[in-house]
């Protein structure tokens, strides 16, 4: 589907709609391959699409494409050359593969003024087939080194590769009006900037840097959420960092600055939703803080703030009686008992998100020896198991938010065996139990390792979960991020080979070793 996107913004909507339409039309009611799509859109369009198509989906990987100004200082009010290179996109300590790899990239650059709403004072269109090219920017009369003329290549990321800025003024332009600069390009540049660090190619002080004003400036909920996820990616690595190496105050100061912005955040949610409102008792502030559309980790925070807060003492058994029943007119009852007490409120929607928020309450806050709230909500699964949506529900709940390590052990377990918790659901188990931070992730990895005869005896033959469970376990265990983990990790599968899931295997060890 990327590829397609790339091609269809390369085209334009008109052209491409034209070579989709030659194409249905050539083989109406018959059988064809994707060779006979490119050609089909290449005839009619008269551009060498299949070239592109063909570099694109024949070969692994995609290309980064590095450029470069001829003139160290750079004037737009005179014609300038950039160097546009390519080379195949590969970690920092993966070996390199095929060298010699060669794209066809539809290429695209401008210049623009974000002075001026982000006004495009010249654009460039180049199918990039060599290693090395150079395009020719026509000089922008009337215009010079301002400020606020920014050259961005591959604005909104609608080319299959990532683009490295080789030199850092350009970049750091880029950076320094990061806010003024269309949401789509934004996102394109941040990504494309994170990416490059785990390249190699580009030093960590300056990423940090632009996490923090994503950070603190992002208004986009996508945007928004990729620099938190960049930002927790990068705070993981600071964390094992030499502090010779790097100022040990980095991570500090991006926690510290996500911290802030999400806290700020959460008190515009409270606003918002009147948590504050008087006539509700502290149980419905916490539900209400529960619902809002914040990530897990605020969400949690916030709850158990307003819990110590609040000092309210659950009366767990008839809190969870509810979902013995059922769970979603349940779960839709008491959002909409807190979500309609005033006219500025949207409707709620119920969703599992919203059902697992409100299961969450008593787990957050469930530090008794016994852990009451957690034997008592999984005691309800047992009456919801026989409905997918309802059981999903539960379980992310308990996964995600449970602090009974040994009772999480137990669902694993007995899911694994199809016992008492459904095998169905095992993706569902694991891609929680990696999100909860009372579930150490390295000791996640651990108890897969010690139990995976029966792991695999039950999953291993079944594309989905297996792929699912191997790519979570793999993405999310923190403490697997060195060489030494990433070499455990391949004897192991090379040990117990798992041939459904041979792409997420490779894919967690390049993961691990970054």
């Amino acid at each position: 589907m990327s590829v397609c996107n790339m091609l269809q913004a390369h085209l334009g909507n008109e052209l491409f709609s034209r070579g989709l339409a030659a194409y249905v039309k050539t083989h109406a009611f018959g059988n064809t391959t994707t060779e006979q799509l490119w050609a089909a859109i290449e005839k009619e369009t008269k551009i060498p699409v299949v070239s592109i198509m063909d570099s694109f989906t024949n070969q692994k990987g995609f290309p980064m494409v590095s450029v470069t100004f001829s003139d160290a200082t750079i004037d737009f009010s005179k014609p300038s050359t950039i160097t546009v290179s390519q080379e195949k996109f590969s970690y920092l300590g993966c070996p390199e593969s095929h060298p010699d790899a060669l794209w066809h990239i539809p290429f695209k650059c401008v210049v623009m003024d974000v002075a001026n709403g982000g006004t495009v004072l010249t654009e460039q269109h180049v199918v990039i087939s060599e290693k090395t090219t150079t395009i020719s920017l026509p000089a922008l009369l009337g215009h010079s080194s301002s400020d606020s003329l920014v050259f961005l290549a591959n604005p909104g990321g609608s080319g299959f590769y990532r683009v490295l800025y080789s030199d850092n003024a350009i970049a750091q332009k880029i950076v320094d009006n990061y806010e003024k600069l269309p949401e789509m390009l934004r996102r394109s540049f941040l990504n494309d900037y994170i990416s490059n660090y785990t390249t190699g190619k580009v030093q960590i002080e300056p990423v940090v840097s632009l996490l923090k004003k994503a950070v603190l400036t992002e208004d986009s909920f996508a945007n928004f959420s990729d620099a938190l996820e960049g930002a927790g990616y990068l705070e993981k690595v600071l964390s094992g960092v030499d502090g010779e190496a790097v100022p040990s105050t980095l991570g500090t100061d991006l926690v510290e600055t996500v911290n802030m912005r999400c806290e700020s955040l959460t008190q515009k949610y409270y606003n918002l939703y009147d948590v504050n409102n008087s006539k509700l008792n502290p149980e419905q502030k916490l539900i209400r803080a529960a619902v809002l559309p914040q990530s897990l980790s605020v969400r949690r925070s916030a709850l158990q703030r307003a819990f110590a807060q609040s000092n309210v003492k659950f009366d767990l058994s008839e809190y969870i009686a509810g979902a013995k029943d059922d769970l979603l007119q349940w779960a839709y009852n008491r959002n909409q008992d807190f979500f309609g007490l005033s006219q500025d409120v949207p409707k709620y929607t119920v969703t599992e998100d919203s059902i697992v928020s409100c299961l969450s309450i008593p787990l957050v806050v469930d530090s008794q020896p016994d852990y009451p709230a957690f034997a008592q909500l999984l005691s309800a699964y047992s009456h919801v198991e026989s409905s997918p949506e309802k059981a999903t529900a539960v379980l992310i709940a308990l996964c995600s938010y449970g602090r009974n390590v040994e009772g999480l052990k137990k669902i694993f377990k007995n899911c694994a065996r199809n016992s008492g918790i459904r095998s169905m659901y095992g993706n569902i188990v694991v891609a929680a139990l990696v999100r909860n931070k009372t579930f150490s992730n390295n000791h996640l990895w651990e108890h897969c390792k010690n139990d995976w005869p029966a792991i695999f005896n039950q999953w291993g033959h079944s594309q989905f979960r297996i792929q699912r469970i191997i790519g979570a376990l793999a993405q999310h265990c923190g403490s697997l991020r060195s060489a030494k983990a990433a070499q455990q990790w391949r004897a192991f599968f090379d040990a117990y080979p798992c041939p459904a899931a041979r792409l997420d295997i490779e894919r967690g060890y390049e993961t691990i070793l970054l």
